[in-house]
């Protein structure tokens, strides 16, 4: 499950290539980032690196605990793994991905106690496991 914190741009400490997965984050930003990444809520953080020219998504879902950087996922949601500078700017947005997902997590929460199937009040069965399709009304 992804979580999300309002409010947060920060720069990266040091320069990451195309292929490294650590990322060193100022230390307002890493300190705002952790609490959202402890061992009882291994949530992934989606965080969007951008320039004029281009844009990554990754997602966040740990820290190293021999260097305090943090485990990130490279080219999330069709983007590209690309090499970026020290001191580049980092976002918390609110990404398609996480959006599609939604009601997917919502029904995970409702279901519980081995249930498989969501009704409504008028009794159409809404959703079905066997079944993977959604009705909002």
């Amino acid at each position: 499950m992804l979580r999300f914190i309002n409010n947060l741009r920060g720069t990266l400490v040091s320069f990451i290539s195309a292929t490294d997965y650590l990322l060193e984050l100022d230390a307002e930003s890493a300190a705002r980032i952790a609490p959202l990444l402890d061992s009882e809520n291994s949530h992934a953080l989606a965080l969007t690196l951008f320039s004029a020219t281009q844009m990554e998504v990754v997602r966040v879902d740990g820290r190293d605990g021999a260097t305090g950087k943090f485990n990130a996922g490279r080219g999330e949601e069709g983007t590209t793994a690309a090499a970026w500078p020290a001191g580049s700017v980092f976002e918390a947005r609110l990404t398609a991905a996480f959006v599609d997902a939604l009601p997917r997590q919502a029904l995970a929460m409702i279901l519980t106690n081995g249930q498989d199937v969501l009704v409504g009040s008028d009794g159409d069965v809404l959703w079905d496991a066997q079944v993977p399709t959604y009705q909002f009304f």
